[in-house]
């Protein structure tokens, strides 16, 4: 009597990225893991554009010096530094040396800009590693610590769905500001920062889309 193979089950497991944990906390479920990382596709990516962000926001963060909450700007340029060494050190000590992970590795990566180069290059692996929850979640919030020294005005955050960019995974999230009502809301991708409309724009272009939906009937 031939034997039959009785197939493995397929194990899933959800997304350990700091975005989907913002999710779950607001009651909506992660999404689920890519094969071989801890995070999905969107947390992946919006993880590597934040690590690419940070040297932008530590620069502007600069040219704030001197001004009123100086010591905020300090603070969050040297959380910004210790985070980024923090993690290249990991990755140097722990990833495989035939992967590359030792060229610019923290005894020659000094500057902001080049410890966020490492940390990009090496961001599936980091994806992957056990603390990958730690580093997606000390990133973003460096990221968000850098904006709110930048732009410290009020601002409301509404979600309004995927981005529309032809395969980009992020989702778009309307930005006003209720103190300045004579600004425009901005639509910005949170995968990608060039993905990004002003109020009007975000209009025009829903009434476009709408159009061609009812063409198509």
């Amino acid at each position: 009597m031939s034997q039959r193979t009785i197939p493995s089950p397929t194990v899933t497991k959800e997304c350990e990225g700091a975005g989907c944990r913002r999710q779950e906390a607001s009651g909506r479920p992660r999404r689920i893991a890519e094969g071989g990382s801890r995070l999905c596709s969107t947390c992946g990516h919006r993880f590597a554009g934040e690590l690419e962000r940070l040297p932008a926001l530590y620069d502007e963060c600069g040219t704030l010096s001197g001004a009123p909450g100086d010591g905020a700007v300090a603070e969050v340029r040297a959380s910004i530094v210790d985070v980024l060494r923090s993690w290249a050190t990991v990755v140097a000590d722990e990833a495989p040396a035939g992967g590359g992970a030792h060229d610019g590795s923290p005894h020659t990566a000094r500057t902001v800009a080049e410890l966020s180069a490492l940390l990009v290059r090496h961001s599936s692996w980091l994806a992957a590693h056990a603390a990958a929850a730690d580093v997606t979640e000390e990133v973003a919030r460096l990221v968000r610590r850098a904006r709110q020294v930048v732009d410290p005005g009020p601002r409301r955050r509404v979600p309004i769905g995927a981005c529309v960019e032809p395969d980009c995974p992020g989702g778009l999230t309307a930005a006003v500001q209720p103190d300045r009502p004579q600004l425009p809301a901005r639509i910005v991708c949170d995968v990608d920062p060039s993905h990004r409309w002003l109020g009007h724009e975000w209009l025009q272009m829903s009434r476009l889309a709408a159009g061609d939906r009812q063409n198509t009937r």
